[in-house]
């Protein structure tokens, strides 16, 4: 997988079924490597939808025609899956996508959906390589565009709670992350905070300016740092 993909900042995510320990979802990190499916019993809703339940129906229902590079799978492309890993008769499968959807993709244009309408287009065609769904309408001003010229790039190892992209765009756009979205999700741009919003029904998206931008998102739990106030509070009292 690292001869498949050496950038090691920008490397695509694992999807491993596999039950085997060495490749379980949860042990790509000691790899230096992030896995699409190392969630279990604390996994969001809105990702179980978005993969297809429990047997990842919306990610493998025709994983051979897109091996072949006969066929894409957005769900697959979005979530910037480039290897999968999973089990058979005949032992461990591996199987390498040579085109996939990059971490940190731009969209000039944007349509608003619930979740679950989001995922009944993917299944049905839609672009999602030219329009972004959005799970509410932007809250600050932002003029469409067809298309974008740019790029974005992950500028520092990416962590499970801190990721960093470097933008560059022709036009206000918004950059979609490739990661499950959450209320502690928090991010800037070139230093001020701006919002997250849910995309494609899980994924995070965060508007930013024409031109060259440092965005940073963070996963930030209120709960935990109001928590560790009121410990610290009593700890002096």
């Amino acid at each position: 997988i690292h001869a498949e993909h050496p950038d090691s900042l920008n490397r695509p995510r694992v999807l491993s079924l596999s039950r085997s320990e060495a490749l379980s979802g949860n042990a790509f990190p000691l790899y230096g490597m992030r896995n699409a499916d190392g969630f279990h019993d604390n996994e969001l809703a809105s990702y179980r939808l978005f993969r297809g339940g429990q047997g990842n129906e919306n990610y493998m229902y025709n994983i051979n025609q897109v091996a072949q590079g006969q066929a894409e799978n957005a769900f697959l492309d979005l979530m910037n899956i480039g290897d999968v890993i999973f089990d058979t008769r005949a032992g461990t499968q591996y199987i390498p996508f040579k085109n996939h959807h990059s971490d940190g993709h731009l969209y000039g244009h944007y349509v608003v959906m619930s979740d679950s309408q989001a995922v009944k287009a993917l299944r049905e065609g839609f672009d999602y390589k030219n329009t972004l769904i959005l799970s509410e309408k932007p809250s600050e001003s932002f003029t469409q565009s067809a298309s974008v010229n740019g790029n974005a790039k992950i500028t520092a190892k990416p962590k499970m709670d801190d990721i960093t992209y470097q933008v560059s765009s022709d036009k206000p756009a918004f950059l979609l992350s490739s990661g499950n979205f959450h209320r502690y999700w928090k991010a800037t741009v070139n230093g001020k905070p701006a919002k997250v919003y849910k995309a494609f029904g899980t994924l995070r998206a965060v508007a930013v300016p024409q031109g060259t931008s440092t965005v940073r998102l963070e996963y930030k739990s209120d709960a935990v740092r109001g928590s560790l106030t009121l410990g610290l509070v009593a700890c002096i009292v």
